[in-house]
């Protein structure tokens, strides 16, 4: 049996937490410092139309989009590896039905359970 919690990912039935990386927490400080940056580059928007977009608005924007992808394959990597596990060292498995879309209504646990992208899990 597979139990999914908020401090725990994954709970199994045989006593085993298994904890996910969280990345977005890890890279937050470096997520809001490039964002910050970018935001005081010159945009087309920002200046009227007939500017365009400055070379160090290219870079950071470049470097924002890098980090994000980071992220999501940090994630990835991690659900790949962990269902792969799962699979190969149990012959069968029940997972408990959750309504993620219901719990990403609260406001306090939506971060965290996105972070870990339940979604994806379930």
């Amino acid at each position: 049996g597979i139990d999914i919690g908020i401090k725990s990912f994954v709970s199994l039935s045989n006593g085993l937490n298994i904890y996910a990386p969280k990345p977005l927490d890890k890279l937050t400080r470096k997520l809001v410092r490039i964002s910050r940056q970018l935001s005081k580059k010159i945009h087309p928007k920002t200046k009227g139309d007939k500017t365009k977009k400055s070379n160090n608005y290219l870079k950071h924007s470049k470097k924002l989009t890098h980090l994000h992808e980071k992220i999501a394959n940090i994630r990835l990597d991690f659900l790949h590896k962990l269902t792969s596990s799962l699979i190969r060292h149990s012959n069968s498995f029940c997972l408990e039905s959750l309504k993620v879309k219901n719990m990403f209504k609260n406001h306090r646990l939506a971060k965290s359970l996105s972070d870990v992208s339940i979604s994806v899990f379930n």
